[in-house]
C-alpha cells in the first residue's frame, strides 16, 4: 500500500478540532519497518500513532502516561508500551491489550486519589513502572522490559530486569540493579549481549539476560538517558548522558568499544566562543542513535555561551554526529535572536518562537535509515528526513488565510469551545499553555489571540463570554496570575488591553481557588460587567 493511500480514521463519526500540538511530547520511536511509523507519548497521557511520515495522527488511549515503546521487529503490527503496565497492539493502535499484569493470570484494577488513577495488580507483576522495553531481533517471542518499583517504608525505588519468552505471557526477574530507573534496554542481533542503560549505572549480560555485570563508567554522577548501536564487530557503540553534579561533568559521554574506554563530549559542538556557567539545567536533555548505523546519532542540547562582543546566549537545538561522536554539527540551532533557517515553523513556533518549547526532550531516530529523525519537546514534534538539512512541521497545517488545523495531534487542556451568539461562525478555543485560539469558520482553522494580553496571563485561558454585538468580550486568565482582559468588538479579538487587574504572583496566591469562569451581561455597547 501506498502512504498516500493511508488515511487514519476519526474516532466513530468525530472530527478532530484546534490548531494542533501545544504539550510536552515524549518518547518518539520509530519503527524498524517503514520510517513513516512513529508513536509519540504527552504529559497528557495520551499516545499518538503515525503512518504517513506524520501527515496524520492516531491518538492511542490507554489511560495512563506511557514511557517506552519498542515496535517488534519480525510482526510490524505489534507495538508495546509501557507504563504502570505493560500493553500491547496487533493492528498498529487501533485497538490495545494489557499483557502484563494479566496474559495467563488474574488482574486487578484499583482506582487511587482523586482523580482516580488506576493501578493494577496482578500475579507475577511487581508493581512499579515500565520504563524501557527490547524485542530479541533474533526470537520475537522473547521480551526484555525494565521496570522501576518504589520502596516500601521509605525505601529507595529500585530497577529491575524481566524476561519473557512467550510474548508477555510469563515473565521472571533476571537482574534487580539497583537504580531507581533503567532508561534503556537493547538486545543486540549479532551476539548473545544485552545492554541495561539505568540511572545509576550500565549493566551488560553476555549470555542473553540471563546472568548481568556492571560495567565500570567514568562518574558517579546521575545518568538520566542513553543509546546503544551493534556494529557487528563486538565494539558497541553507547551514548550516555548524564545530569550535573558538584563539580563532575555533565552531558554526554561516548563509548566505542563496548564500553571499555570512554569520553566526554558534553554538548557535542565545538564553539570559537567560551561557556558560561549552567543557568537551564544540563547542556544534553535527549540522544537517538541509528540501529543499522549507530555511528549517526543526534543530540538535543542547550549551551550558555559568551559571544566575544561580551554579551551571554543560549543556543538550543539539535546537533549530529555521522563518526560515532568524534565530531559533531549543529543541524537545528536557535537563540532569543535568531530563528532556524532549516525549520518549517507551525503555528506554535510561529507564535511564540522556538525558545519557548524548549531543546528537545526525546530524540527518535529511524533504525534502518539515518536520515529521519523525530524530535520532541515542550510543545512541537517535528522530523527531518534528509539528516538534518531541513526539519518538517508535523503537528498542523494552514489554509490559505493563515488559520493553522491540526493534523491530529492535539496534546493540551481544553478548558472548552466558546461560541460567539450573533455570529454562528465564530468561536473561541481556551487552553492549558497555548492560551486563546479563535476561529471564523466554524472550527476549520484556528488562529492564535493574545496579542495585547499581559504576559503573566499568556499561559492559560479559561473562559470567555461574549456580550451584546459590538460589545466587549471578558476572558479570564487562571495561570500565573489572575484578571480579566477585554477586547472590543467581540467578533475581532486581535488585540487586548487589560480591564481588571489581577492578583498579585502565582507563588502568592496557589493555595487559593483560581476562577474557572466568567460570564458577562450586556450593559450597553463597549461594556460589559463581569460575574
Amino acid at each position: 500500500m501506498q502512504h498516500d493511500e493511508i488515511v487514519l480514521p476519526c474516532n466513530k463519526g468525530w472530527t478532530r478540532l484546534g490548531p494542533g500540538g501545544g504539550g510536552s511530547m515524549y518518547s518518539p520511536t520509530v519503527s524498524p519497518h517503514d520510517p513513516n511509523t512513529a508513536i509519540v507519548t504527552c504529559d497528557m497521557t495520551g499516545q499518538y500513532i503515525t503512518r504517513d511520515g506524520g501527515k496524520s495522527w492516531r491518538m492511542c488511549h490507554l489511560l495512563v502516561w506511557c514511557q517506552c515503546f519498542a515496535f517488534d521487529p519480525v510482526d510490524e503490527k505489534r507495538i508495546y508500551a509501557g507504563a504502570n503496565a505493560l500493553f500491547a497492539t496487533d493492528d498498529f493502535g487501533e485497538s490495545w491489550e494489557m499483557v502484563w499484569p494479566g496474559g495467563k493470570g488474574a488482574r486487578e484494577t484499583r482506582l487511587l486519589g482523586d482523580e482516580a488513577a488506576p493501578v493494577y495488580v496482578g500475579e507475577g507483576w511487581p508493581g512499579g513502572r515500565v520504563t524501557a522495553i527490547a524485542v530479541d531481533p533474533r526470537d520475537n517471542r522473547r521480551l526484555f522490559a525494565g521496570v522501576s518499583v518504589t520502596g516500601e517504608g521509605g525505601d529507595a525505588a529500585s530497577g529491575a530486569v524481566y524476561l519473557s519468552e512467550d510474548r508477555g505471557g510469563t515473565w521472571s526477574r533476571k537482574a534487580k540493579l539497583g537504580a531507581s530507573r533503567i532508561h534503556c534496554l537493547a538486545v543486540s542481533p549479532d551476539s548473545d549481549l544485552v545492554w541495561a542503560i539505568t540511572s545509576g549505572g550500565i549493566w551488560l549480560s553476555g549470555d542473553r539476560g540471563e546472568k548481568w555485570e556492571s560495567v565500570p563508567f567514568v562518574t558517579d554522577a546521575e545518568i538520566v538517558e542513553g543509546a546503544v548501536g551493534f556494529r557487528g564487530d563486538g565494539k558497541d557503540l553507547l551514548y550516555v548522558v548524564t545530569t550535573p553534579r558538584n563539580s563532575e561533568p555533565a552531558g554526554l559521554f561516548v563509548s566505542s568499544d563496548g564500553g571499555r574506554l570512554w569520553r566526554h563530549v558534553g554538548a557535542g559542538v565545538q564553539l570559537s566562543v567560551t561557556s558560561v556557567g549552567r543557568r537551564w539545567g544540563p547542556p544534553v536533555r535527549a540522544v537517538g542513535v541509528c540501529r543499522d548505523r549507530p555511528e549517526t546519532a543526534y543530540l538535543g542540547v542547550s549551551l550558555d555561551v559568551l559571544k566575544e562582543t561580551g554579551l551571554a546566549r543560549r543556543d538550543i537545538g539539535v546537533v549530529k554526529t555521522d563518526d560515532g561522536g568524534t565530531t559533531w554539527k549543529w543541524c537545528l540551532r536557535a537563540n532569543p535572536w535568531q530563528e532556524p533557517e532549516n525549520l518549517d515553523p507551525d503555528w506554535l513556533t510561529r507564535a511564540y518562537g522556538s525558545m519557548w518549547p524548549d531543546y528537545p526532550f526525546g530524540l527518535g531516530v529511524a533504525p534502518t535509515d539515518p536520515e529521519v529523525c523525530y524530535s520532541t519537546d515542550m510543545g512541537r514534534t517535528i522530523m527531518t528526513r534528509d539528516g538534518g538539512g531541513t526539519w518538517e512541521r508535523v503537528i498542523n497545517d494552514f489554509d490559505k488565510n493563515g488559520g493553522a488545523y491540526t493534523r491530529g495531534l492535539d496534546v493540551t487542556t481544553c478548558y472548552g469551545i466558546h461560541f460567539d451568539p450573533h455570529d454562528r461562525n465564530v468561536s473561541f478555543i481556551s487552553y492549558t499553555d497555548i492560551a486563546l485560539h479563535k476561529s471564523v469558520n466554524r472550527g476549520k482553522s484556528w488562529h492564535h489571540r493574545i496579542q495585547g494580553v499581559p504576559e503573566r496571563w499568556r499561559n492559560t485561558w479559561a473562559r470567555s463570554g461574549p456580550s451584546g454585538p459590538g460589545g466587549t468580550t471578558i476572558h479570564a486568565s487562571r495561570c500565573c496570575g489572575t484578571g480579566m482582559c477585554a477586547t472590543t468588538p467581540a467578533a475581532s479579538a486581535s488585540a487586548w488591553t487589560e480591564a481588571i487587574p489581577g492578583r498579585p504572583p502565582w507563588r502568592e496566591w496557589r493555595r487559593r481557588a483560581a476562577p474557572r469562569s466568567c460570564s458577562t451581561r450586556p450593559l450597553r455597547p463597549g461594556s460589559a460587567r463581569s460575574t
